[in-house]
C-alpha cells in the first residue's frame, strides 16, 4: 500500500492486485475503463476530491494503480485445496436451480462464483484475498456452469428411470451424461 496525504487527509492506495480482496477486485475489474471510479472504489478516497485535482497530481495516483491494466491474473486457475474435491455432479436440484438463479442475475461471472461458494460451503470469498482465491472463483465458474445444467438432468432421468422403467435407449442416454460428469470430476 502506498499512502498518500492529500488536504490532511491519508489515503491508502493498493498497489498490486495482492493487496485487494476479491470483492475489491472484482468491483475494479467492472470499473476497468474508469480510472478516476477505481482509483475511487480502492483507496476509499471521494470523486469530488479526485475531479478536482490537477491533472498532474491525478495522473501520479493513476499510475499507482496501474496494475489494474494488467488483466492476466484473472486467469488463475489454481484452486485452493479445500476446493478441489467438491463433486460437482452432486449438486442438489434446490441449489442447482438456485445457483441458475444466481446465474441468470445481471452480475458478473466472478461475483457467480463467490455466490455459488458461498450457498454450496456457507464461505464468503469476497473478503479473501483475491490472488489467492480467483483460481477457485474460475474453477467453481467453469465447472458450474456444466453441472447446473447437466446435474438435474440427471437427477430427473434417475427418478423417471426408476418410475417409469424407460427403455434401454434412455438408460443409454443416462449412462452417457454420468460418464460426462465422472470425466469431468477426473480432470481434477
Amino acid at each position: 500500500m502506498q499512502q498518500v496525504t492529500i488536504n490532511n487527509e491519508v489515503y491508502e492506495i493498493p498497489v498490486s492486485w495482492s493487496e485487494l480482496n476479491y470483492w475489491q477486485a472484482v468491483q475494479c475489474l467492472k470499473l476497468v475503463d474508469d480510472k478516476g471510479k477505481q482509483l475511487s472504489l480502492l483507496a476509499k478516497m471521494p470523486m469530488q476530491l479526485i475531479d478536482a485535482m490537477p491533472d498532474i497530481s491525478i495522473q501520479q495516483l493513476f499510475s499507482l494503480i496501474s496494475f489494474t491494466e494488467n488483466l492476466e491474473v484473472f486467469e488463475s486457475i489454481e484452486v485452493l485445496e479445500e476446493y478441489k474435491s467438491f463433486d460437482f455432479g452432486t449438486i442438489e436440484y434446490g441449489k442447482a436451480e438456485k445457483i441458475r438463479q444466481i446465474m441468470a442475475k445481471d452480475i458478473s461471472g466472478f461475483e457467480v462464483s463467490a455466490e455459488a461458494i458461498k450457498l454450496l460451503y456457507g464461505k464468503d470469498i469476497n473478503e479473501m484475498p483475491f490472488t489467492e482465491v480467483i483460481g477457485t472463483a474460475n474453477f467453481f465458474l467453469s465447472k458450474l456452469i456444466v453441472s447446473t445444467i447437466v446435474s438435474p438432468g440427471l437427477a430427473k432421468m434417475n427418478q423417471v428411470l426408476s418410475n417409469d422403467k424407460l427403455e434401454l435407449k434412455d438408460s443409454l442416454n443416462l449412462g452417457a451424461l454420468q460418464r460426462m460428469l465422472n470425466l469431468q470430476e477426473a480432470e481434477h
